[in-house]
């Protein structure tokens, strides 16, 4: 289902800034474990205001992890149609990407 609006990516539906939380999508309560020390940090960030809850942090992992497996699969679809890029291109980007 693709889902138009600002928020929203081209990635079917999936939210363009992970650490935005889209009301629409309804929400399910579920119940993870996660070593101490995560969930530490997330307190953390809800302490320093960075982030409204612990299930905020969460749901912002979740969706920057999803986001990253969609862009690996439309990289691995675009070398499989056009080839893995040159090591020329490959050392450009990398150059592009650190100068942020």
């Amino acid at each position: 289902m693709d889902v138009e609006g600002p928020d929203r990516g081209p990635e079917r539906g999936m939210l363009s800034r992970p650490d935005e939380y889209d009301e629409s999508m309804g929400a399910e309560r579920v119940t993870v474990t996660v070593p101490a020390e995560l969930l530490r940090a997330a307190r953390e960030e809800v302490q320093a205001g960075r982030r409204p809850s612990v299930s905020a942090v969460v749901t912002s992992a979740l969706a920057e992890h999803l986001r990253r497996q969609r862009m690996e699969q439309v990289l691995d679809e675009l070398d499989a149609e056009h080839g893995p890029p040159s090591a020329e291109a490959t050392e450009w980007a990398k150059r592009a990407l650190a100068e942020d």
